[in-house]
Order: C-alpha cells, then sequence, then structure tokens
C-alpha cells in the first residue's frame, strides 16, 4: 500500500531478535587465544561506541560522495479546528494542491522521496494527494510543523539514502517557475555553492538573519544538527519560542560554525559578518514585501502574513494570474 492512513501510523518497524543459545568454546583454545579475542571484542565494542556517538553527534558530518541521491520531501498541513476549513482559510487546501500539482505527481519515482503529515481532523484532504509509490501519509496532530519534520526525519529508514531535504508548511503556494528544469533547480544551485548549509525561499533579518522556515531545503551533512534542532521545539508551547530557538536559531547555529546560508529570493547568500542590507534601510519581514514569485519559487501564502492582509496585492495578483494559466 503506497501510504497509510491510519492515526499515528508509523513508517518504519525495526524487529530484534536475540538468542539464548549458550555460545560453544572450543577446548583447544590457549589461554593466549582468548586473551587476544577478548581484547579484540573490546576494540570492537568501543569502535562501535564511537560510532553511535558520531551517528547522533549535534554537529554536521560528512559522508563518502555517491552514498546518497535521493531527495526527501516532507509537507505538513494541519488545520486545527473545523473554524480552518472556512473560505478564510481555504488557501491551505490550494497551496497542498498547488505542490502536489508541481512537484508530487510528475515527480521521480526512483529519486524523489514525499511524506505529507495531516492533521487528524483533516483527512478529508488526502484525496488531492496522488496514490504513487513514492508518497506516503500520515495522520498525526502535532504542536508545530518544525516538530512534525524531526518527528518525520527520525522516522526515515535509512537516511543515508537521500542528498537533499525539502521541508514545507501549508503556507506556501507553488511550485511556481517556468521552462525545462527542475522547479528545485534554483534551491539546488544555491545549496551547492561553497559551504551554504540552508536555502530557502526568502532571508529574514528580524532579530537576526535566518532563512524563514515556511520553505527550506539542506544537504544530508546538516541533517542531523537540523533534526536535533527542530526535535527540541516538539516540547516548547509559545510559538515565538519555536520561531526564537528552532527557525532563528537553527540559521544562527550553521552561521556561528562558518556556513552561509541562503535564499532564491534575489538570489542571495550570507556568511556570519556580511551586511544584509546597504545602510539607512530598515529591517522588515520579506514577505510582506514586493516579491518576484518565479525567482522566489515557493511563495508565502498563508500564516499571519496572510490573515492580516500583508502580502502585497502584486504578489497576490501574480498568483492569481499564475494558477489561472
Amino acid at each position: 500500500m503506497p501510504y497509510s492512513t491510519e492515526p499515528g501510523a508509523i513508517a518504519f518497524k525495526v524487529r530484534e531478535k536475540f538468542t539464548s543459545r549458550p555460545i560453544r568454546r572450543s577446548s583447544g583454545c590457549s589461554v593466549y587465544q582468548r586473551l587476544l579475542m577478548r581484547a579484540v571484542t573490546v576494540v570492537l565494542f568501543l569502535s562501535a561506541l564511537y560510532t553511535l556517538n558520531s551517528y547522533f553527534t549535534n554537529s554536521t558530518y560528512d559522508v563518502s560522495p555517491g552514498q546518497y541521491t535521493k531527495t526527501f520531501h516532507h509537507f505538513v498541513f494541519q488545520e486545527k479546528s473545523t473554524l480552518d476549513r472556512s473560505s478564510r482559510n481555504s488557501h491551505k487546501r490550494e497551496n497542498l494542491e498547488s505542490f502536489v500539482q508541481g512537484a508530487v505527481k510528475h515527480s521521480n519515482l526512483n529519486t524523489e522521496s514525499f511524506v505529507f503529515t495531516i492533521s487528524e481532523n483533516s483527512w478529508d484532504v488526502i484525496k488531492i494527494i496522488p496514490v504513487q509509490d513514492n508518497v506516503h501519509v500520515y495522520l498525526r496532530d502535532t504542536t508545530s510543523d518544525v516538530c512534525a519534520h524531526a518527528q518525520a526525519l527520525k522516522r526515515l529508514k535509512d537516511i543515508r539514502l537521500y542528498k537533499y531535504f525539502v521541508l514545507i508548511n501549508d503556507g506556501v503556494y507553488g511550485p511556481v517557475f517556468t521552462g525545462n528544469a527542475s522547479w528545485n533547480a534554483p534551491f539546488i544551485k544555491i545549496l551547492e555553492q561553497d559551504r551554504v548549509a540552508l536555502v530557502g525561499s526568502t532571508l529574514s533579518c528580524q532579530r537576526a538573519v535566518h532563512v524563514q522556515s515556511y520553505f527550506l531545503m539542506t544537504k544530508f551533512p546538516h541533517i542531523r544538527a537540523l533534526i536535533s534542532k527542530y526535535d527540541k521545539c516538539c516540547h516548547l508551547k509559545r510559538w515565538s519560542k519555536v520561531i526564537q530557538t528552532c527557525e532563528i536559531g537553527l540559521s544562527q547555529y550553521f552561521l556561528k560554525r562558518g556556513y552561509a546560508i541562503g535564499a532564491t529570493s534575489k538570489n542571495v547568500t550570507f556568511h556570519n559578518g556580511d551586511e544584509f542590507f546597504e545602510k539607512g534601510r530598515s529591517c522588515s519581514n520579506p514577505t510582506t514585501e514586493i516579491l518576484d514569485i518565479f525567482e522566489t519559487v515557493m511563495v508565502k501564502y498563508g500564516g499571519n502574513v496572510f490573515r492580516e492582509n500583508l502580502i502585497p496585492h502584486k504578489v497576490v495578483r501574480d498568483l492569481e494570474l499564475w494558477n489561472r494559466n
């Protein structure tokens, strides 16, 4: 079955089997051989501990080239009450459908994987999601989209199969793109620049410079750090704290370690110590500014900026024209 619709479904289960059969020791082994075997066992045990420690470390790490080739996408869709289903919030379903049409339906079944986490009271949106071998759906409620991202990433059976990781929430419309190239090519182009750890649609300088987390993309060497940061947000109840710890905190984590972050909007990369704006320009939420939707690709179309009508009318009109065509 391509996906599961049972509440609390778990993608991968691990079974461990133990045997109580005693190990027979050959009576022909000398004392020297037994000591040598014990020494080898100790070395292997310590090596395993070191490997596990490196695997679950909070920092990034490198792997051999060619070890990973696939792209993992995770989309979080949440309607917390029946009010979210009103026409005032119908854009969420339109956003989901835009992603399905532009990114999922014509995806490569061998190199692209899609997981959708849907809030349990929104089970009917499953009809929007196609039945494909590379698509999985989970019905579960979560405290925040970043927490859902962490949970989905931790459920991956073999995370080393993936080169790129794309994280999206229901407040995004897109992809908006033209031409024959893949829709995510502009993000990959920036991400493959020297020491770029995160790329998104927009960078914000509010509080501190960061990739806005409604859409972001990273590579395998940085995914463990992202999981560690996002996992902490599963225990946070205040949204402002989630933003500070996980959205801003993730970008700052990489910047302080000498990495760069980037965005397709204005095709920008940022290193720690760079000037974000020219002198005299104030810092504001970039999703309230007039942006080129084709340059941005994944356009913010939800959240507070949508509810408070802060998205520029030109951006709204451009999206409407794109949708009609």
